[in-house]
């Protein structure tokens, strides 16, 4: 998707923005190994403990952005050999990193079983998360398919497998929202966050990994679409301004400090899908989010997204059986749980620094390369050959 994005338009604040959200992410799963330090943190922002929204807003940047890429191709009735295409690059996205951490865990797992040691946070090939059946399911990505009522394996990546569900209908989504009005495309977005909100009636919140995750990123992604339409029909241009999405951003940030009611989801998802039209019209011309660390951070950002859930689990590990700390960081103070952070944090940029290139890029040109005759288009004269050999024969 990188390559094709060079011949595209590029638009870097949705690339920094990616980074911002998958270290909130990470927080947020670091919230529940120091509990000390964000307990105070949370007596003065919601953002962290709101984390999981940020997830919804990788939903919606994945229908922008392969609109961007791959409207077009779709605005018309799909052909075989475009979806064939647009379904390998997809697959090559994301897919060898999401393979290589699984096979980290099962590792993981076998070396627990190899050192008899069940000490650990979870037991050996416990069936709740580590069973067998999650992990054929992991590796079909269909975890998220209502097959389970928890995130197996790697928790992290269901919203890589609800993301795959929505990849094989935005065709269908693109060929509606990208050939309707601006009218009509509001109307969708409400309707989607309408439909969140049912999710959230059943479920009691839109933390949702399992049973209706597929719905959750169908709806996100079907936002981005609509989005995206209303990127092009109309030229926004007072959105070009940096502190439109400055306001944007903070409008995020605000509504997820909102008291927890059952509409505060919804308006911090709607706010999102705010910081995302805002953020495309912007270009490069605001302060800290286009500067080079920030965009880095967002070509990092699935690597960092995905990996960080082992990386925590190890450290888990490492704190029990080398530091002796039994109950991981409940214990420590709030200055030793902020040097922690720091320092998993800076571990997961690091790691996903090695396997950017090495694994996600690397497995993602292989794989493009290897599967990359499996649907082309035929020309006019194999057509007519073709036809001509099934009359002579």
């Amino acid at each position: 998707m990188n390559q094709v994005l060079e011949k595209k338009d590029h638009l870097p604040l949705l690339t920094s923005l990616r980074g911002l959200a998958a270290v909130i992410v990470v927080l947020y799963h670091l919230k529940h190994q120091f509990p000390v330090l964000f307990d105070v943190v949370g007596e003065y922002t919601g953002i962290f403990k709101q984390g999981y929204l940020w997830v919804d807003f990788f939903f919606i940047l994945s229908g922008f952005i392969l609109s961007h890429v791959y409207g077009k191709k779709f605005m018309g009735w799909c052909k075989k050999h475009d979806y064939g295409r647009f379904m390998v690059a997809r697959f090559a996205r994301i897919y060898p990193l999401h393979l290589f951490v699984l096979m980290l865990y099962l590792m993981m797992e076998f070396s627990k079983y190899a050192s008899n040691v069940e000490t650990l946070e979870n037991p050996i090939f416990n069936e709740q998360t580590r069973s067998a059946s999650g992990f054929v399911a992991s590796l079909f990505l269909v975890q998220a398919a209502h097959l389970f009522d928890h995130a197996v394996w790697n928790a992290s990546s269901w919203s890589i497998s609800a993301e795959w569900f929505a990849y094989l209908l935005f065709p269908l989504m693109a060929r509606v929202a990208l050939n309707i009005n601006g009218k009509l495309c509001v109307a969708i977005i409400v309707l989607c966050i309408a439909g969140l909100g049912g999710l959230i009636s059943l479920k009691g919140d839109l933390n949702i990994v399992s049973d209706y995750a597929v719905p959750r990123s169908w709806m996100g992604c079907l936002i981005g679409v609509c989005l995206y339409r209303i990127y092009e029909l109309y030229p926004l241009a007072k959105f070009k301004s940096g502190g439109v999405t400055w306001c944007a951003l903070v409008l995020s940030l605000a509504c997820m400090n909102l008291p927890r009611w059952w509409g505060y989801e919804l308006m911090s998802v709607g706010s999102l899908a705010i910081l995302v039209l805002t953020a495309s019209k912007c270009g490069s011309n605001i302060f800290f989010l286009a500067s080079r660390p920030m965009m880095y951070l967002g070509e990092i950002s699935y690597s960092i997204y995905l990996t960080h859930g082992f990386l925590l689990i190890a450290l888990y590990n490492f704190q029990r059986r080398v530091m002796g700390i039994s109950d991981g960081g409940a214990s420590m103070t709030i200055g030793e749980s902020l040097v922690w952070t720091i320092g998993v944090l800076g571990v997961s940029i690091g790691t996903s620094a090695i396997t950017y290139p090495f694994v996600e890029v690397t497995g993602r040109d292989y794989l493009r390369d290897k599967m990359s005759g499996l649907f082309k288009a035929k020309d006019k004269t194999t057509v007519n050959a073709n036809i001509e050999a099934k009359k002579v024969a």
